[in-house]
């Protein structure tokens, strides 16, 4: 039987990578898509849609920050 032994700080490393680079994705393509919503036709929002934008912002906002100071 072998021991296989694991380096956890690069385990972890990878991880942080992977899971940055999947925030990073998902944070670009909702600036994107937010991005094509703000500069297509102006019209009145409803409350509804006025709502999930201010949603969208937040949460953009909330993954970037701490990415952000992470690697600062």
């Amino acid at each position: 039987m072998e021991l296989v032994s694991v380096n956890l700080a690069q385990v972890g490393l990878r991880t942080l990578k992977m899971t940055w680079l999947f925030f990073t994705v998902i944070s670009s393509s909702l600036i994107q898509l937010l991005g094509e919503t703000l500069s297509g036709e102006l019209r009145m929002e409803s409350e509804s849609e006025k709502t999930v934008i201010d949603k969208i912002k937040d949460i953009i906002k909330t993954i970037r920050i701490p990415l952000t100071n992470f690697f600062i």
